[in-house]
């Protein structure tokens, strides 16, 4: 708590006014961090959704990048999903947000799916797997040098791009295109 009055620039009397000890100010942050992800899913799938669910889930990771790099928000999340273990408002404002994040790839993936677009997965299953490289990709942010994430957004808009159904005889996606 002092480092917080201290970055804040306030008295800790001012701070508890507002929140009642550390784990609601986690709360707070973590609140605003997956509302605001949630949202710009959401933004991307409806602005550009026409370029595939992995076009949308790049962008998106392009901005967990950007705000990771302007106020280490991946860092944030791996400290908010260890709190969720604990807290179980905060655990319940982790799920909406990741059911909001994978209703709008759902979305996408199904339009894909509808013109022949998506491969053998279901929709629901594909946005679970976008839904994990996503959690991994901002694990990686949070532990490992930037050139260990730096292909992932390319690798998910090739591997989930609207023309990706092109399969082997197996039915596994090319790779070699990859």
């Amino acid at each position: 708590m002092t480092d917080v009055c201290r970055e804040a620039e306030v008295s800790s009397g001012v701070v508890y006014l507002y929140f009642s000890g550390k784990s609601e100010i986690i709360a707070a942050i973590a609140a605003q961090n997956l509302s605001r992800i949630s949202q710009v899913a959401a933004d991307l799938a409806q602005r550009h959704g026409n370029r595939g669910a992995g076009a949308v889930l790049a962008e998106l990771l392009g901005y967990i990048r950007t705000e990771h790099e302007r106020n280490g928000l991946a860092s944030i999340a791996l400290l908010t999903w260890s709190e969720s273990l604990r807290n179980a408002a905060l655990a319940e404002s982790l799920r909406n947000a990741f059911t909001e994040v994978r209703r709008s790839l759902t979305t996408l993936l199904r339009e894909q799916e509808r013109s022949g677009g998506l491969g053998p997965l279901s929709s629901e299953a594909t946005a679970s797997i976008m839904i994990s490289v996503l959690v991994g990709y901002v694990t990686q942010l949070a532990t490992q040098p930037p050139d260990a994430t730096a292909p992932v957004p390319s690798a998910a808009t090739a591997l989930w791009a609207p023309d990706s159904a092109d399969t082997t005889d197996s039915g596994v996606h090319d790779a070699a295109r990859l």
